[in-house]
């Protein structure tokens, strides 16, 4: 069983310290933020160290780290922590949960992130901090590059490559064979069927206000 330290403190960091705890061969020993955001000294029990000295405290190779950040700035803050961690020289571990369908040669990088009930077909390859949230699907033949984030729900279907730093919104498609560049942002919802170019944003409209109420709409509402 190795020790992680996971970097972050927020909702996101408790829910990835439940997961390793009760679904994984990891130890969680600890958790360290930036020192400025060091509020509490402890956190669900276990000690939270300025991370400007998490390698005295959890010294490297003894302790490995999992940075549990989602897609602040597109990605590139947890890219940040990510490559600062590796160069302290810690071991940054990977959790691809039991409920995830994925099979076993999955070529999959550190510190990626494979939540429940995520569908992950044969010859996919996911680089390096990647975060493949719940109910996501990535198909065959896909490839996902460093420092992506795919929301619950989406659907990516086959030979599809995605770029780096991209964030695929919960329950957004992309359609067989699209190709996206690096720093794409696709909004929840949206369907993408063509290429996108380095940095482009494609959203859905938003759901329209209208001008009666639920109550005003009861007579019309049937049941079978």
């Amino acid at each position: 069983m190795s020790k992680v330290v996971i970097f972050g403190s927020g909702g996101w960091a408790q829910y990835l310290h439940y997961c390793l705890t009760h679904d994984s061969g990891h130890e969680v020993v600890g958790f360290t933020v930036d020192a400025e955001y060091l509020k509490e000294k402890t956190l669900l029990g276990l000690p939270v160290v300025a991370f400007e000295e998490v390698g005295t405290v959890f010294p490297p190779p003894e302790y490995q780290m999992l940075v549990a950040l989602s897609y602040q700035k597109l990605n590139k803050l947890r890219e940040a922590k990510f490559n600062r961690a590796k160069s302290l020289g810690y071991e940054l571990i990977s959790y691809v949960s039991s409920a995830a369908h994925v099979v076993p040669d999955l070529a999959l990088g550190e510190n990626c992130l494979v939540l429940e009930n995520s569908v992950v077909q044969p010859f996919a390859k996911i680089g390096h901090d990647v975060t493949i949230c719940s109910s996501a699907v990535i198909g065959h033949h896909t490839i996902i590059q460093d420092h992506a984030f795919i929301s619950p729900g989406a659907v990516v279907l086959g030979v599809v490559t995605i770029g780096s730093h991209c964030l695929i919104g919960a329950n957004a498609t992309i359609v067989q064979g699209v190709t996206l560049e690096k720093d794409c942002l696709i909004g929840m919802g949206a369907s993408l069927d063509q290429n996108a170019k380095a940095g482009s944003v494609y959203i859905t409209p938003p759901a329209e206000l209208m001008p009666h109420s639920s109550e005003e709409l009861l007579p019309f509402l049937t049941w079978s």
